[in-house]
């Protein structure tokens, strides 16, 4: 699945977002109509790894700033997540993201919205195995059951 018109949509709500305090309630709403328009059940979650990464992602990104929402896009970024996750590794998930981003522009912008990286990549990894949690057989019965624990990072 193309995750680009995801954070495309995601963007375009967070942009208001910044401006307002958002509600619980209208956060779900939000949530819901989004999964709705990319063709999630927001009942029930997707049973593929892909789908459950974007679904994730929504759930995530509503009203993230597009910094981190163009951070979760990148293939690289995934892909270190997927690994970190079937190695039960979030440690390995932060450093990662950090190499990736040293001496990009994306490094700067985030520290100087003053965004805690690390407080981040636990918040998505936590909605990730939220939402993994609620569908049972696929990830139960494949590869793809691994532990996996956010911790909080510290250097």
């Amino acid at each position: 699945m193309n995750i680009d018109p995801v954070v495309n949509v995601l963007k375009s709500i967070a942009k208001p977002a910044a401006y307002l305090v958002i509600n619980q309630a209208q956060r779900n709403e939000t949530v819901v109509r989004t999964l709705k328009q990319f063709n999630f059940d927001p009942v029930q979650p997707p049973k593929d790894v892909d789908g459950v990464y974007v679904y994730s992602l929504i759930e995530y990104g509503v009203d993230k700033q597009e910094v981190l929402l163009n951070l979760f896009r990148e293939r690289e970024i995934k892909n270190a997540f997927w690994s970190a996750y079937t190695s039960n590794n979030p440690l390995g998930f932060y450093k990662e993201v950090e190499k990736f981003l040293h001496g990009k522009d994306s490094e700067f912008d985030i520290q100087l919205m003053r965004i805690e990286l690390r407080s981040e990549l636990k918040e998505f990894g936590e909605i990730f195995i939220t939402v993994k949690k609620n569908e049972y057989i696929t990830f139960s019965s494949s590869t793809y059951n691994a532990p996996f624990i956010f911790i909080s990072c510290r250097k």
